[in-house]
């Protein structure tokens, strides 16, 4: 596929989104500007995946951005678009934001590691 067939962004644009991009491995061949789609047969590893991943709008509000297909997350309902209020520690209704949710991960990362 050609790379300027193919327009990537975030939101409901109906372009080639997370259901597609989960399922393969994405190579990109800038000098040819081919994009090559390597089907993804690995099984979701919770333990290094929460199985989701949250961004932020524009106002603030700390949302679900995506959701890994067949992860605990995924099985339980949760969609991309949701907003999140708390996480872990972090409230989100009381003033704590994005940033706040990198910092945590981060700590952890350095923890685990």
């Amino acid at each position: 596929m050609k790379i300027d067939d193919v327009e990537l962004g975030t939101g409901s644009s109906g372009l080639i989104g997370k259901k597609v991009l989960s399922r393969f491995l994405v190579t990109i061949d800038w000098g040819r500007k081919n994009l090559y789609f390597t089907k993804n047969n690995a099984k979701v590893n919770n333990r290094k995946s929460l199985g989701f991943g949250l961004g932020s709008a524009a106002n603030g509000t700390v949302y679900i951005q995506s959701v890994i297909e067949n992860s605990d997350t995924f099985h339980k309902g949760i969609t991309p678009g949701m907003q999140v209020l708390k996480f872990h520690t972090l409230d989100f209704s009381m003033g704590q934001d994005y940033c706040d949710y990198i910092s945590l991960v981060v700590k952890f990362h350095h923890v685990v590691s």
